[in-house]
């Protein structure tokens, strides 16, 4: 057995081919490969000299059984590129996601930016604000509502009042909310309410209509969201 057969994947413990590829598509797991070979000689080296310092009778036994076994020192390498390999399997092999795993890995509400200008007159209604920035949702949500009884047109406090929704469990008002938003068209809030009714729909289990949202925001990208639509697509699992 010859150590660039342990490198083309030729021994029983790598299997062929499969060694050869990873060195293809891996640049990380090239180098560790290439570590491990550079490495083998000064490893065999100083097994030599520790041998030598052995009492004469140690190092007889030691000879007799790497006479017997001339090949046992290339099982550490097989043993490492078995690893690397399986290693660099895991990381290349595309892993899918629930709905809802999607929703907790992508779902930011600390992103959501406060665009004051689009809130104009009543102190409550900055006041509002201020608790949706403190994270009191609760009261937030109340003061949204109370906003939007005096002025249902007003997107911001729609906007808002969704995210307030989500952050209290209550998904159905909120994607009510970002339709509205939707439907409204001309404003400032239409990018972060598509993007949050698909998190909505990831989070009640319907991926359909969250696949659908997340195909238009990826395949617009000036979109803020395109590139998180991308992952959310990549990586969540298709209904059956």
């Amino acid at each position: 057995m010859k150590i660039h057969e342990v490198v083309k994947g030729t021994i029983e413990t790598v299997p062929q081919g499969v060694a050869s590829n990873y060195r293809g598509s891996c640049p990380s797991l090239n180098e560790e490969l290439d570590t491990i070979l550079n490495d083998f000689e000064l490893l065999d080296l100083k097994m030599k000299l520790d041998a030598l310092k052995k009492p004469a009778h140690t190092r007889f036994l030691g000879m007799r059984r790497m006479i017997k076994n001339p090949y046992w020192r290339y099982s550490f390498v097989a043993a490492s590129l078995g690893l690397l390999i399986t290693a660099g399997s895991l990381l290349l092999t595309p892993r899918s996601y629930s709905s809802e795993q999607m929703f907790d890995r992508y779902y930011h509400p600390e992103n959501v930016m406060i665009v004051g200008s689009t809130v104009r007159g009543e102190g409550d209604m900055n006041q509002a604000l201020v608790k949706f920035r403190e994270g009191d949702y609760e009261e937030a949500t109340l003061m949204f509502e109370e906003g939007l009884a005096q002025d249902p047109a007003n997107v911001a406090l729609r906007f808002y009042g969704g995210i307030s929704y989500i952050e209290t469990a209550r998904y159905d008002d909120a994607i009510k909310s970002f339709k509205a938003v939707l439907d409204h068209k001309d404003n400032l809030y239409v990018e972060h309410a598509e993007w949050y009714l698909a998190m909505c729909y990831l989070k009640e289990s319907k991926p359909l209509k969250a696949i659908y949202l997340l195909q238009k925001i990826s395949d617009n990208e000036d979109n803020l969201y395109w590139r998180d639509a991308e992952k959310v697509l990549k990586g969540l699992k298709r209904p059956s």
